[in-house]
């Protein structure tokens, strides 16, 4: 999971400073450009692999209802499988590219022209919206208050590591949080216009 964000701050940043390479693109345009480095569907498979097994522990952990914090409630839980769910897609998309198939798009519009057809499709896209949107706003609270991810715990790690992982730790919660808001407002919108192509992805 960690390698998937970080080719993707990398290619942005080289686009922000102006270098050779870079480009916006979300976690299935990564994986594109991974495939396209030596080694490259060796490199997809590793990823794949990882990707699968993260998505099935925390799955896993989601429906026994088990956290090494304790344990969670119905909505943590259901979250839980949702963003596990989203990384066990990437991660077959990962396997596809890696065995020779073509992979397929990850960002958001696919399942929002889906959607908009079923009954009451507008009102579903909607609620995924906003309900993402909020997801975000809690998520840069929580960094900002110090309540980093379940198992980040910020006291340690400033006793740990230093005050300056704290910060880096909180400064990239914060980022991935305002992606996640810029993505869910492309949602709402296609919801309200009944159109799938605004809903956009992280490029």
């Amino acid at each position: 999971k960690g390698v998937v964000y970080l080719l993707i701050g990398a290619l942005a940043l080289r686009v922000a400073a102006g270098l050779h390479g870079g480009r916006l693109t979300d976690p299935g345009g990564a994986l594109y450009v991974v495939l396209r480095r030596p080694y490259g569907h060796t490199l997809l498979l590793a990823i794949a692999v990882g990707l699968l097994a993260y998505a099935g522990w925390q799955i896993v952990s989601a429906v026994l209802g088990r956290h090494r914090h304790g344990r969670e409630g119905v909505l943590a839980r259901a979250l839980t499988i949702v963003r596990a769910s989203v990384y066990g897609l990437i991660g077959v998309q990962a396997m596809k590219l890696a065995i020779g198939l073509r992979g397929s798009h990850t960002g958001p519009e696919p399942l929002v022209r889906a959607a908009l057809h079923w009954p009451f499709g507008a009102w579903l896209v909607l609620a995924c919206g906003i309900g993402s949107a909020c997801y975000g706003i809690i998520q840069i609270r929580d960094a900002i208050n110090g309540h980093l991810e379940p198992d980040l715990d910020a006291i340690t790690l400033r006793q740990r590591a230093g005050e300056w992982a704290l910060q880096l730790a909180r400064a990239g919660i914060v980022a991935r949080a305002l992606v996640l808001f810029l993505l869910a407002v492309g949602v709402i919108r296609a919801g309200l216009i009944h159109r799938a192509s605004v809903a956009g992805g992280m490029d």
